[in-house]
């Protein structure tokens, strides 16, 4: 949970149990309740929800333009339920936000939004790097047209996707998509697993939770290398089934590679692989076509290096 919660033309502040409440925008009082977050040392700023929608763009660019002065003091994470996609707040959000969380509203998620729409406005975030995870508050059950919604969710490559726990999709389901997915750090070579593998993220998920409850994995280790080892021998179990065990090799390095790389960049640690083929291939486009990247890219077995200089990942032979 964040330190704190603001809300556009509301700000709580959940962590001294005390609220604050602006139901008109006024600049001198939101930088002193952030001048008070200062002090208290706070870390952590949650801001829901702020409205993109054309009407209220420029009280929203004002209020963007007073975070902005303290974006080198606060870890903020947006909330939102509209996607920016003009060109100007995309730059300003971009300097601000260490992550945006879309919100689909509590609603038939079958019948919304427009998944064109989406798509087009999270590759915007995209282009300006800008980190996007999606927390979906409604899933009433697990129908044809709901289990359609789940997969689509997936196509957008969220970083992490929330689902509800105390109803609907289930408590497994979405504490496998937490424990794969989210705290697995799965979201750069997910779909690329799902489309070789050819099932859909959905029946993915299902298999997970019975190899989870049959091994018993009933909590998600606290380090990321644990999870990832976790990962690995389902995937292997998942390509025996499916006769498709000569393909591990190549699966298990790029699991790994970039499990690697994500603990470099986030906690610095050093890790290092024995990998079959060159860092640069792995990383590279064939990668998306696993099957004729194990046919057409050759092998180069070596041992390799992966850790933080200076804030840079930096991936090198050994030895």
């Amino acid at each position: 949970m964040s330190d704190v919660l603001l809300r556009t033309g509301f700000f709580k502040r959940t962590k001294s149990g005390g609220s604050v409440f602006f139901t008109y925008f006024d600049r001198n009082k939101i930088l002193s309740e952030l001048q008070s977050f200062v002090l208290k040392k706070y870390e952590v700023i949650e801001i829901s929800f702020i409205d993109f929608s054309q009407t209220n763009n420029r009280e929203t660019l004002k209020l963007l333009d007073i975070l902005e002065e303290f974006s080198s003091v606060f870890f903020f994470i947006i909330h939102c339920r509209e996607l920016p996609d003009t060109t100007k707040t995309l730059k300003k959000i971009a300097g601000i936000f260490s992550c945006l969380v879309f919100e689909f509203p509590e609603n038939k998620p079958e019948k919304f939004p427009d998944r064109e729409k989406i798509k087009k406005q999270v590759l915007k975030l995209d282009e300006y790097g800008i980190t996007f995870s999606i927390r979906c508050t409604y899933f009433p059950s697990i129908k044809p047209r709901q289990v359609d919604f789940f997969d689509y969710l997936f196509t957008l490559r969220p970083n992490s996707l929330e689902l509800p726990t105390e109803k609907g999709v289930g408590l497994e389901i979405a504490f496998d998509v937490d424990f794969f997915y989210n705290e697995g750090r799965a979201v750069s070579w997910f779909e690329i697993l799902v489309a070789f593998l050819k099932i859909t993220p959905f029946d993915f998920f299902v298999e997970f939770d019975t190899f989870r409850q049959k091994n018993r994995f009933t909590s998600i280790p606290l380090k990321h290398i644990d999870i990832e080892k976790i990962q690995i021998l389902f995937v292997s179990e998942l390509l025996r089934k499916k006769n498709l065990r000569s393909y591990f090799p190549c699966i298990k390095n790029i699991i790994s590679l970039n499990g690697a790389y994500s603990r470099a960049y986030g906690e610095g640690e050093e890790t290092v692989l024995d990998l079959e083929w060159n860092p640069q291939d792995i990383f590279g486009e064939d990668i998306a076509n696993i099957k004729r990247f194990c046919t057409e890219v050759c092998r180069e077995k070596g041992r390799y290096k992966v850790w933080n200089r200076e804030g840079e990942v930096v991936i090198e032979p050994v030895g």
